[in-house]
């Protein structure tokens, strides 16, 4: 469904800091890899999320359909807390160009965002955003469909995820999930069929989804800014970033973090 093509965003802000001078991408030269992590909280029937596994599905069996290699999701009792958060491992979370993280999600009056691995909502395990380092291995992009995983108050404890990672898409509230409509199946449309960029992609999925429920959302998206020296310095939003030209930094020297950026908007506009 292609139905909006207008942006309206309801917050943008940039945080600038220090530049941060290190290697931006670990990228393992595999441009099209896609994992998928989910739980369906089968054990907690007030809190279950009974279509995880069919988000996950859909999204690497679309991108499939454009030459993605789609690992098979991992779910429930296949699916750890250290999938998600260790660094520098090649069967994890990290080990593939866009990691589909889909659960509960929420946050702590310290600041901390949550994602839950077990079997019931509230209880342990979980991972705190502040334990996962991601993109020293290979993920660009971390998309987590879960309450709260860019929450307006707490985004930036995202912060020590960025390791070369490229940003992350998520939810500022509530999440939800429909028994027939996809909204991983959205998303990935956007990224290939359509071609747009991650940010709009993510926009215009969401607001396709949400316009054929009775539900609302808003949407975010956490991405890091580019810098590049020597030559004609410039700078790149990964926002603005193609996935069928990922990796602009490939080859280039001189790139390092300069800020980064957080934009939502509410589902449907």
């Amino acid at each position: 469904m292609k139905t909006i093509k207008k942006m309206s965003i309801s917050l943008i802000l940039v945080l600038f800091g220090s530049l941060l001078l290190i290697n931006v991408s670990a990228d393992d030269a595999n441009y099209d890899e896609v994992g998928a992590w989910y739980e369906n909280f089968s054990d907690d029937l007030d809190n279950d999320l009974p279509y995880s596994d069919d988000e996950a599905y859909a999204f690497g069996n679309r991108l499939d359909d454009f030459g993605w290699d789609d690992s098979t999701p991992q779910g429930n009792a296949a699916c750890t807390s250290s999938d998600w958060e260790t660094s520098g491992d090649t069967t994890n979370a990290d080990s593939v160009d866009i990691a589909l993280i889909i659960t509960h999600g929420g946050q702590t009056i310290g600041g901390e965002i949550l994602l839950y691995t077990g079997t019931k909502y509230l209880q342990a395990p979980y991972i705190e955003a502040g334990d996962c380092e991601w993109g020293d291995t290979d993920m660009e992009w971390a998309v987590i469909y879960a309450c709260h995983s860019l929450d307006n108050n707490y985004y930036d404890a995202w912060d020590d995820a960025f390791d070369g990672l490229h940003g992350i898409v998520g939810f500022r509230g509530m999440a939800t999930q429909d028994p027939t409509l996809r909204l991983m199946y959205y998303f990935a449309t956007e990224l290939e069929y359509f071609d747009e960029s991650m940010h709009d992609s993510w926009e215009y999925a969401t607001k396709d989804f949400y316009d054929d429920k009775d539900d609302t959302a808003i949407a975010a998206i956490y991405r890091a800014r580019m810098y590049v020296s020597g030559g004609d310095p410039y700078y790149y939003d990964y926002g603005d970033e193609l996935i069928s030209s990922m990796n602009p930094d490939d080859g280039v020297s001189g790139w390092s973090y300069s800020s980064k950026i957080f934009s939502s908007w509410n589902c449907p506009s």
